[in-house]
């Protein structure tokens, strides 16, 4: 089966809200009597092209919030990073107190990130629900662009539940864009909505539609990552079978330096305000020691970054904590405009070897690990410039043959939970799934985790910057949520 990418630009939606404009800008005596220019009319918004726009629309917003642009000002990252800087994949080389808090597992109520974050991810409800509710007024055949909608809702619901604190409301608009305020919920409560839009994603994928087998698989996928949160591996296996997803499925976020730049690059290969971890806070993993192709880096303003990236001569970070010779570059998205693939087949191979494992199938996990090391250039992220077939300079090499060495069976199940979360830390690195996946293991077996103690999973002991590491394990709810009514406090419990 062909590789399957999907690339939302931002210059789609332009293009399209643009072209509307372009039918109402040619009557030069009317240019002087326009008002509130700055104010779209929903009323003018009652078309079919209208309704593409919002779904593109929402898709960009898909876009900022995981590796593009967020908010304004200095604190523009999405998820992906504030997720990755409580967990070990990041690392705080600012002066902004804001990444600093989050590094720190510290982090206050009035931190200003968290209010971009959480808005972010509220936006791509809204928007989904907006552009569905056009889409059938407007498109009523197009069943698969709603149901791509869904899973987008879905996917912010996830992402909620995966990366906040228990009491985040879910708030909405009414037919007349009035706000519906939302009370408080519990994460399950939000894992179960997320299930809830990825069924209604998968209703509307009618068979023989492209996009409705791209939905299938982000469907299949993301649930089946939602019901192993909850603890539901049956279901998660039943999930996954059912979704088919192919090997070289990869659903990519696409950036242009015209219209935004990958900010993964921008903020830690340019700005240097961000640093790959390595051996964080005592139990972080050795992403950058282990020379693992998967997760490629370098020495910032060296040779070897240069070859990836002309323009790559930082070499210091933005704080000074890290000097010539010290300060990590990654080189998973190795420019400006580095597509990300938030979605891929690799992580249903992932889902396939978790339920092996936790249904004590140790063939099967151990043969879908390896599967995925076998075939390197099939699995691993679209702009990684790593190669199994031929050895790139720069790059940590693969060996002879073109896959990553077999693992073998470590022969306790402790050690095969090990390494499972850390094959899962080396394939899905800085795509939202690394704090989840810490979360899961710290939380009671009775709640479908694995129960291990917070000190061997999270980063903890003397932070770099003074003081120690905090016990956050988790975004928390930001203080904006105060203005709905319905709010009642920050976080409800401090539990993972």
């Amino acid at each position: 089966m062909a590789n399957v990418i999907f690339q939302a630009r931002l210059r789609g939606a332009l293009s399209l809200l643009l072209a509307a404009g372009a039918l109402t800008a040619c009557n030069r005596d009317k240019i002087l009597q326009v008002t509130d220019p700055d104010i779209i009319n929903p009323s003018n918004l009652g078309s079919a092209e209208a309704a593409e726009a919002l779904r593109v629309g929402a898709l960009s917003r898909v876009s900022d919030v995981t590796g593009g642009l967020q908010g304004s000002g200095s604190l523009n990252e999405g998820i992906f990073h504030f997720s990755g800087v409580v967990a070990d994949e990041w690392r705080s080389t600012d002066t902004f107190v804001q990444r600093d808090e989050a590094d720190s597992r510290s982090i206050t109520e009035s931190n200003s990130a968290m209010t971009l974050e959480a808005r972010g991810l509220h936006r791509i409800r809204t928007a989904a629900n907006q552009a569905i509710a056009s889409l059938r007024q407007w498109k009523p055949a197009d069943t698969a662009s709603v149901g791509q909608m869904y899973w987008a809702r879905g996917w912010a619901e996830m992402s909620i539940a995966e990366n906040f604190c228990n009491g985040m409301p879910l708030s909405s608009l009414d037919a007349a864009n009035n706000i519906v305020y939302g009370e408080p919920l519990m994460n399950v409560e939000i894992y179960n909505r997320a299930i809830a839009s990825f069924d209604s994603a998968v209703q509307n994928a009618p068979a023989g539609v492209a996009r409705a087998d791209t939905v299938k698989w982000l469907a299949g996928i993301e649930k089946a990552r939602v019901q192993l949160d909850l603890g539901d591996v049956a279901g998660a296996g039943t999930t996954i079978t059912a979704a088919a997803v192919p090997d070289n499925f990869k659903f990519s976020m696409s950036y242009t330096q015209a219209l935004g730049d990958n900010q993964i690059w921008a903020l830690n290969n340019s700005a240097g305000r961000w640093m790959p971890g390595n051996n964080e806070g005592i139990v972080g993993l050795n992403f950058f020691s282990a020379n693992d192709p998967r997760v490629p880096m370098c020495i910032g303003g060296s040779a070897a970054c240069k070859t990836f990236d002309p323009n790559q001569t930082r070499s210091i970070s933005f704080d000074n904590n890290f000097g010539t010779g010290s300060f990590l570059v990654q080189l998973v998205w190795p420019t400006r405009e580095a597509d990300i693939a938030i979605a891929m087949g690799t992580e249903a191979r992932l889902i396939e070897a978790e339920v092996a494992l936790r249904t004590n199938d140790v063939t099967t996990w151990l043969a879908k690990l390896n599967q995925l090391r076998a075939n390197f250039n099939t699995f691993k992220q679209p702009s990684d410039p790593c190669s199994a077939t031929t050895q790139v300079n720069g790059c940590p090499p693969v060996p002879v043959g073109g896959a990553l060495p077999a693992l073998t069976d470590p022969g306790t199940q402790t050690a095969r939970e090990d390494l499972l979360f850390r094959e899962r830390a080396f394939w899905l690195w800085s795509t939202g799934h690394r704090l989840a996946d810490m979360r899961r293991l710290v939380r009671p077996t009775s709640e479908g985790g694995f129960g291990r103690a917070e000190n061997t999973v999270f980063p903890n002991g003397p932070y770099y910057k003074g003081g120690v590491y905090g016990t956050d394990k988790f975004l928390v709810i930001p203080q904006a949520e105060h203005n709905n009514p319905e709010f009642v406090k920050g976080c409800l419990d401090r539990n993972a």
